[in-house]
């Protein structure tokens, strides 16, 4: 990512995490271009258009965002993807899926809680909020934080908070971010394990496959296979 310049700070409540670099892998590169207001919602709309205004409000928020991954994918596929496994797992309520496709807009963009409130209501803006990490904190404090805060969350922040670390987590294992260690890939695992332990009564379908990949998965790193979170073997390697 080349330097940018960052955007006036707003209040530490509302600050986009626009760290320079990033924080964490996941983190999107800024777009600091203003982007088109979407349309108001009729009255009384129906949940698909509830989620299709949704989608639309968070693809202008991320638009021409990128995740930190080889491929530099769009950064809006992962609130989908996030949405898509809460869906998946049969959970039907339209709140938890609107706060699943919005949960990054705090975090990673211009976006206040007062728009998302007012654009959303409280109920779908308390949720995103719980989800937001407190952004004028470094990274390692920040993923502290979400194991200390994670017991605490509501039920719907928590399906979230399950379904993002599992996209997150499928993410390296399909694509290890650049210049990644083996050590960090597996630190990331653990600590990701730590925040969805707590979680995974708000959702054992996602709690389930998080612990297939906890188990058994794998990654490949310079030619090489290895266990996300391996066991310690007597000479400490954790290759296949």
């Amino acid at each position: 990512m080349g330097h940018l310049i960052p955007p006036p700070s707003p209040s530490p409540l509302n600050r986009p995490c626009f760290p320079y670099p990033a924080e964490d892998e996941h983190d999107p590169i800024p777009c600091l271009t203003p982007q088109p207001k979407p349309p108001k919602l009729p009255s009384n709309p129906s949940d698909m258009a509830l989620l299709l205004h949704t989608l639309n409000f968070a693809a202008n928020k991320h638009s021409f965002q990128r995740r930190k991954d080889p491929s530099c994918s769009p950064y809006i596929n992962h609130p989908i993807g996030v949405s898509n496994f809460i869906a998946n797992s049969g959970e039907t309520d339209v709140v938890v899926l609107q706060a699943a496709i919005l949960h990054d807009v705090l975090e990673d963009t211009d976006c206040s809680f007062q728009e998302l409130q007012l654009a959303f209501g409280s109920e779908v803006a308390d949720v995103v909020m719980e989800c937001t990490d407190d952004c004028t904190l470094g990274g390692l404090e920040r993923k502290r934080r979400q194991v200390a805060t994670a017991a605490g969350k509501t039920a719907r922040a928590q399906q979230v908070k399950l379904a993002d670390k599992l996209h997150n987590v499928l993410s390296i294992q399909s694509a290890v971010p650049t210049g990644w260690t083996v050590q960090r890939v597996q630190a990331y695992f653990r600590w990701a394990k730590e925040v969805t332990d707590i979680c995974k009564a708000s959702n054992p379908t996602i709690a389930a496959s998080l612990q297939d990949i906890y188990d058994y998965g794998t990654f490949v790193l310079d030619g090489m296979t290895y266990k996300c979170l391996p066991k310690e073997e007597a000479n400490g390697s954790s290759k296949i």
